[in-house]
């Protein structure tokens, strides 16, 4: 059993950015949301950019490194991450 929990809204999926994204770009969004709320997580609302590189994406949600790239880019395009220099902001 899950020893944090992190809150989204019950209509996520129907948000334009987020249907903007694409199923790739929701899944690693939804990733980073969960990271996010982990406890060893340095700042609340960023990720170190090392958790969001492609092999370990791929890794963790069953993807090729190909899908984990186009996922994190269509976050990134779709607004719903910035890249600041070695961390992203969830927007």
């Amino acid at each position: 059993m899950a020893a944090h929990w992190c809150k989204v809204a019950s209509n996520l999926d129907t948000d334009p950015k987020i249907r903007k994204a694409g199923r790739l770009g929701r899944e690693v969004f939804l990733f980073a949301l969960r990271r996010n709320a982990e406890p060893g997580n340095p700042v609340a609302g960023m990720l170190p950019s090392d958790d969001l590189e492609p092999w370990y994406v791929a890794d963790m949600l069953q993807m090729t490194c190909d899908e984990a790239v186009t996922g994190v880019t269509a976050a990134v395009t779709a607004g719903l991450l910035v890249r600041d220099g070695s961390a992203y902001v969830i927007v």
